[in-house]
């Protein structure tokens, strides 16, 4: 599972980059929705869109994502 790892950093970076949250979204080809539900809800991201986020930003995928295995997930709801 991976999950976003520092919300702020990434829409201060989208926003540098010239972008709004919903513009971004149509550059990389996702529903503005898919994003915000990624921020608002700290929901999971599919490893597509979370590659399309870093190529388009020119980052490194650890510097907004993380990835979670099983076990740290079952930890993290209990």
């Amino acid at each position: 599972m991976i999950i976003l790892s520092d919300a702020r950093k990434l829409k201060s970076q989208i926003i540098k980059s010239g972008y709004s949250i919903s513009g971004f979204a149509s550059q990389i080809g996702v529903s503005p929705a898919t994003l915000s539900f990624m921020f608002n809800k700290n929901a999971a991201i599919s490893p597509r869109t979370a590659k399309l986020i870093v190529d388009e930003l020119g980052a490194n995928f650890n510097d907004y994502f993380q990835i979670l295995d099983k076990e740290e997930t079952i930890c993290n709801n209990n």
